[in-house]
C-alpha cells in the first residue's frame, strides 16, 4: 500500500508498464501488436515459451468469440481468477467501441456469475493504459480481471482505493468508460454487480490493483515470479469442465 507522503503523491508517480519476460524489446518498426504477448498468444493459440518450464499447459485458451478472449491468470490471486482480453489490440476497454465495451462489460458480468458458483463474492478491476502514453515493452494490452474474493476484501481493496487516491470515486462503469478520453490512463475496481470505484490518473503503479487485492489475504501479487501454477491448472481445469466454458483449444 502506499505509505504517507508517498500514498498522498500517487498521482504524480509515472506509470510503469507491466515488463514482461517474454517480449520483445520494443523496436520503432515493430508494430504494437506484433511486439505485444498477447497478440502472439491469441493469433497462434499457445501460451508463450517462458512459461512451458512451469507448466505442461501449452494453450489456456477457455473461449473466444469475435470480441474477446477468457484466459486464466499467470500467477493467479486465487483459483478461479480469470482475464478477459480483447482480440484486438487496444491498451484499455475505454478503447473500445461503444457497443464492444457493452458487450464485454456484459460477458463480465455473466462469467462472475459462474464463478460466484465456487465463491462468495467476485471482484472485477481494470488498470487501462492512455493510448497517447509512450515507452516500455510491457503488457499494454486491455485485459480485465475477475478474481474470486470475499465481500469483505472487495470492500476493503475499494476504501484503499479511495485512501491512496483522492480524485476515486464511485462510478456507473459503461458511464465513466464511456466519458473516459482514449489518451488517459485509469483504474476502476469493483464487484460483480453495481457500481465501481474509479479514478483517471497518469501516475499508477504497475499492479497496483492486484497488490492492493492480494495484501489482503497476505498473498503474492507479482505475476512475474511466475507462481501459482497448481491454482493456474487448477482454474483451466475447473472452468473447462463447467457448463458455461468450453474451450476452444486444447493444452
Amino acid at each position: 500500500m502506499l505509505q504517507g507522503r508517498e500514498r498522498c503523491s500517487a498521482r504524480n508517480r509515472p506509470i510503469v508498464l507491466c515488463a514482461t519476460p517474454m517480449s520483445k524489446p520494443a523496436h520503432p518498426n515493430i508494430s504494437a501488436r506484433q511486439q505485444c504477448c498477447f497478440c502472439r498468444e491469441l493469433a497462434t493459440g499457445l501460451m508463450p515459451p517462458t512459461f512451458h518450464r512451469h507448466t505442461p499447459v501449452r494453450a489456456r485458451m477457455i473461449e473466444r468469440n469475435e470480441l474477446f478472449a477468457v484466459l486464466p491468470s499467470v500467477s493467479p490471486l486465487s483459483v478461479g481468477h480469470i482475464m478477459l482480453v480483447p482480440n484486438r489490440h487496444v491498451r484499455g476497454v475505454s478503447q473500445l467501441a461503444s457497443d464492444e465495451r457493452l458487450e464485454l462489460i456484459a460477458a463480465a458480468s455473466t462469467y462472475a456469475s459462474q464463478l460466484r458458483r465456487h465463491s462468495e463474492a467476485v471482484a472485477v478491476f481494470e488498470h487501462g493504459i492512455g493510448a497517447d502514453l509512450q515507452g516500455g515493452c510491457g503488457i499494454d494490452h486491455a485485459h480485465v480481471h475477475l478474481v474470486p474474493s470475499t465481500r469483505r476484501n472487495i470492500a476493503e481493496a475499494r476504501t484503499q482505493i479511495l485512501l491512496d487516491y483522492d480524485e476515486a470515486s464511485r462510478y456507473e462503469l459503461t458511464s465513466f468508460l464511456d466519458s473516459t478520453p482514449s489518451a488517459d490512463s485509469y483504474l476502476w475496481f469493483g464487484g460483480s454487480d453495481g457500481p465501481v470505484t474509479a479514478v483517471r490518473c497518469d501516475s499508477i503503479p504497475s499492479q497496483y490493483l492486484r497488490r492492493t487485492l492480494a495484501e489482503l489475504t497476505e498473498s503474492a501479487w507479482d505475476w512475474h515470479r511466475l507462481s501459482g501454477w497448481p491454482e493456474f491448472e487448477a482454474t483451466l481445469s475447473t472452468m473447462r469442465s463447467d457448463g458455461r466454458f468450453g474451450a476452444t483449444t486444447g493444452s
